[in-house]
């Protein structure tokens, strides 16, 4: 059975309560909300910094700092997004090859979810009607 897809309020729950977590899974909806909140907050501060002082990314350790700061915030996310399709975390390294390595990490992130369980933990969108929602019949 399929669960409903998390809000933007509960994704952004979820991931900062995560933010150091790369263990288990992370569903579409989850990556998705997160991230594009992530870039939302990234395109407003980075105004607001460019408001304050017109020059701030003239220099290049400022820009550095900034891609750095918003690229580490998705980070646990991604590596958990991978895992949900059944591959292992390191596969964000593909992000590194020029222009391919963006479009295998596109794909990673758009795959859907494993139905089942995989080496990362249950599926968080495919739930078992016998065991994860009733916890209680697991003892049976």
């Amino acid at each position: 059975m399929k669960t409903p897809m998390l809000t933007p309020a509960e994704s952004i729950k979820t991931c900062i309560s995560k933010l150091f977590d790369f263990n288990g899974r992370a569903r579409r909806s989850e990556y998705w909300w997160y991230t594009t909140a992530v870039t939302l907050a990234a395109i407003v501060v980075g105004l607001i910094i460019v408001t304050v002082d017109p020059n701030a990314f003239d220099n290049k350790t400022v820009e550095y700092i900034f891609t750095l700061a918003v690229s580490l915030l998705c980070f646990s996310v991604s590596i958990r997004r991978i895992h949900d399709s059944g591959r292992s975390g390191w596969y964000i390294l593909c992000g590194l090859l020029p222009l391919l390595g963006t479009f295998i990490i596109l794909l990673l992130m758009v795959a859907d979810s494993e139905k089942t369980e995989n080496e990362y933990g249950p599926s968080p969108k495919y739930v078992d009607d016998d065991s994860q929602l009733n916890p209680a019949n697991d003892a049976n």
